[in-house]
């Protein structure tokens, strides 16, 4: 150092003294050129001399800020907060008290920011995965309601070709381990005194097939079935509603919830059938189940095999059969109208039905736990068969 000092040389040059310290300046580039480590260790000062001054004026700024303001003017994360850390780390104690408090605040706010932005990473990733996972659900089910539906068209289509033919076969297992006894003539006219012989053989032959196929295999389901046909088609004498208009069929005309959305709709897609479907979002699905054309040929919803079979596949979707298990004839005419009005003339056809059946008991109590009894009389005998499934609201 004397010698890089000497009059002669002069390649330093150093002023101050010992008690404020001295510095050297460098007088020749001929010392950096051939002295490798004195080179390197002035360029890193110089880096840090720099990154300090930028450091230290951000630091008065922000000090001198309002409060509401500082956060704005800390240290942006990235490269200016990185160097100011790793300077904070080799030369925190040639750096004055406001600056280090600077670097400080600015660091903890960047992991604070950090944390923060984890957490939304990790909600929005929480999103996505619940997201992903109602859609798997989604398609699942949909996927389930299209084989369903399929199902249901394939099994309504052979038991429409079955009731056409007024088929009767083998009875299945499952009836035979009920009581099932097949309709008969005098059992429908029975129930029915007001319709016609000849009416009653035309619609007996469906009623074997559908009550068959839709699980209507014991007494006291027939019965109620037959019942609640018998009432709401007037002993199957009225497939259709009969028109007015009154006021409450005023009220289908241009009714979103039946699916009558074009002008006439109400009185085109009356109540038909044995359970009186109406509208024409039901004409259209039962159509498409059916490959039939309800839509622009509405009458053919009234005609005996489709009544009769639309008809079972109502009883079917309501669930019914458990309420004719537990003889809870109200129940069902609750589920099929909305109320109980007409409750006292089902009633009586209930009962003629219970005794055609031979069900000894009166209309009991729904809650009731004894099963009836039949009569010895009741002959038990042969019914149709098919495949099974479902319904919509009237």
């Amino acid at each position: 150092m004397d010698a890089f000092l000497a009059p002669g040389a002069r390649l330093l040059l150093a002023w101050g003294d010992e008690e404020d310290g001295q510095q050297l300046r460098v007088t020749h580039e001929a010392l950096l050129t051939h002295w490798k480590r004195a080179k390197e260790q002035l360029l890193h000062d110089r880096a840090d001399l720099q990154t300090r001054d930028r450091v230290k004026e951000a630091a008065s700024l922000w000090q001198n800020a309002q409060r509401a303001d500082r956060t704005s003017r800390l240290l942006p994360t990235g490269l200016p907060l990185a160097e100011a850390e790793d300077l904070l780390q080799r030369r925190r104690g040639e750096l004055d008290g406001t600056v280090v408090s600077y670097i400080e605040v600015s660091a903890t706010a960047a992991q604070a920011q950090a944390r923060h932005q984890r957490l939304q990473l990790l909600a929005v990733a929480v999103v996505f995965a619940m997201l992903a996972v109602a859609a798997s659900v989604t398609a699942f089910w949909a996927n389930q309601a299209r084989d369903d539906a399929l199902a249901k068209t394939e099994r309504l289509q052979g038991v429409l070709l079955l009731v056409g033919k007024g088929s009767l076969v083998r009875s299945r297992k499952e009836d035979q381990d009920h009581e099932f006894r097949e309709l008969r003539l005098e059992n429908l006219r029975h129930i029915m005194p007001s319709l016609l012989q000849q009416k009653a053989e035309i619609y007996l032959p469906y009623l074997q097939v559908v009550m068959h196929e839709f699980g209507i295999n014991t007494p006291l389901r027939q019965a109620a079935f037959l019942a609640i046909i018998a009432y709401e088609s007037g002993e199957l004498t009225h497939l259709e509603e009969v028109w007015g208009p009154n006021a409450f069929q005023l009220k289908y005309e241009m009714n979103k919830s039946l699916g009558n959305t074009q002008p006439g709709d109400g009185k085109r897609f009356k109540g038909r059938g044995v359970v009186m479907v109406t509208g024409r979002g039901n004409y259209a699905r039962f159509g498409k189940l059916l490959d039939m054309d309800f839509i622009s040929k509405p009458e053919l919803m009234s005609t005996p095999e489709v009544a009769i079979l639309i008809g079972a596949d109502f009883w079917e979707e309501r669930g019914l059969n458990k309420f004719a298990d537990a003889g809870d004839i109200s129940g069902i005419q609750r589920r099929v109208s909305g109320g109980v009005r007409g409750l006292d003339q089902l009633s009586k056809y209930y009962r003629r039905a219970k005794e055609t059946f031979g069900i000894n008991d009166a209309i009991r109590d729904p809650t009731g736990s004894s099963a009836p009894a039949l009569s010895e009389s009741a002959a038990p005998a042969v019914a149709p068969t098919l495949p099974g499934p479902t319904a919509l609201p009237r």
